[in-house]
């Protein structure tokens, strides 16, 4: 089975990120949810719960969240240069992302038609059990500290 693995980073370049996956990105199921807040940012998600995301912050001060609704995740951004990255949660010590497929270096690859999405009538225990199940397990690591977050 081949790996594929793909990078990116916000504009300024303090945040990279670094996706792998077993799935091709002819088969990589893209969704755009329909909140206010993914639409007006036009966020298009991939993730992978057998692959692993990798989010490499090197100014942490500049590393802006923002969360609303049921407030069960954080939606990540560049202080410096304004671009979103990824949304992502935790339960317990494990992390979970789902990456904004606009940030990676070769998005042209990903063929797939976005498929809407509308989480609205789940509530949080559904809302999590989901995101469990279908997001990247997650690391964060901040290099300027040589440690994770």
């Amino acid at each position: 089975m081949k790996e594929y693995v793909y990078f990116g980073q916000c504009h300024c370049g303090n945040i990279k990120v670094k996706f792998s996956t077993y799935l091709s990105p002819k088969h990589t199921q893209i969704r755009a949810c329909q909140c206010s807040f993914c639409r007006k940012h036009k966020g298009q998600y991939i993730s992978d719960p057998e692959g692993a995301l990798d989010i490499s912050i090197e100014e942490l001060e500049n590393l802006q969240k923002y969360r609303f609704g049921q407030k069960t995740a954080d939606f990540l951004f560049c202080k410096i240069c304004g671009i979103y990255i990824a949304t992502i949660f935790n339960d317990g010590n494990q992390y979970y992302g789902i990456l904004n497929l606009n940030i990676l270096d070769n998005t042209e690859e990903f063929t797939q038609a976005v498929t809407s999405v509308s989480y609205d009538s789940e509530d949080i225990n559904s809302r999590i059990e989901r995101r469990k199940k279908k997001w990247t397990p997650l690391t964060i690591t901040n290099p300027g500290t040589n440690g994770s977050s």
